[in-house]
């Protein structure tokens, strides 16, 4: 793609690349772990399809349990799958989700394991912020 093209030809470009890589079976947006902990391409679906079963993809989890608390509890997790749909760039493979309380359901995903980790400590952050304080 060049600059000099037009919104419609730099579309119609990716999507032919797109296309040749699903065609052919390269970057098909399936990842797994390996035993270090960090990401590979799997091209292989049965490879794929039995490390997302068995395998360990939960990076961090925390629940606020203190006395009177709510039941909220905050998730990261290892995708598995590619999650940029749009652009190019490094795969977004992990994912930080609360449940519960009112920041429930909010999310946030990451390129790398390292900024997940950090991601989880300043959603657990945000979350203990927005708890009432219980009384005296």
């Amino acid at each position: 793609m060049t600059d000099d093209d037009g919104p419609d030809d730099q579309f119609r470009k990716y999507l032919q690349e797109l296309h040749e890589e699903l065609r052919t079976g390269r970057n098909s947006g399936r990842y797994i772990l390996n035993d270090a902990g960090e990401a590979e391409a799997c091209d292989d679906l049965i490879t794929w399809a039995l490390w997302m079963e068995h395998g360990n993809r939960r990076v961090c989890q925390d629940m606020d349990e203190g006395e009177g608390a709510a039941k909220i509890s905050v998730s990261t997790v290892f995708l598995g799958l590619d999650m940029r749909h749009v652009g190019q760039g490094e795969p977004i493979l992990w994912e930080t989700m609360v449940f519960g309380g009112p920041y429930d359901h909010e999310m946030r995903r990451y390129t790398s394991r390292d900024a997940a980790i950090a991601g989880h400590q300043e959603m657990c952050q945000k979350v203990s912020k927005a708890q009432p304080k219980p009384p005296k």
